[in-house]
């Protein structure tokens, strides 16, 4: 079975204090996704929590995602998929 692999940099505001945060966005897919609509996605995306912009992208384009940034310090990788796995 084929796979595919997505990464692509945006960025958004930190929601408490406008702090452009640079993310990471990493899709594993079985499928083909239009580079041009994670595009256009992340641009609209320009400020809110990481945990609830990867919600947003896991509705969006499906399948398991990565999102990893540097938050005042602090390195997050939240992991969203919609198959039941083990999301280590």
């Amino acid at each position: 079975m084929n796979k595919n692999f997505y990464k692509h940099v945006f960025y958004a505001e930190c929601p408490d204090n406008g702090v452009p945060i640079r993310y990471l966005l990493t899709i594993e897919s079985y499928r083909m996704i239009n580079v041009f609509d994670i595009q256009t996605r992340t641009e609209s995306m320009t400020s809110g929590y990481q945990e609830d912009l990867a919600d947003a992208l896991l509705e969006s384009f499906g399948e398991k995602q990565t999102l990893e940034a540097h938050h005042h310090g602090f390195f997050i990788k939240t992991v969203r998929s919609e198959q039941d796995e083990d999301l280590s």
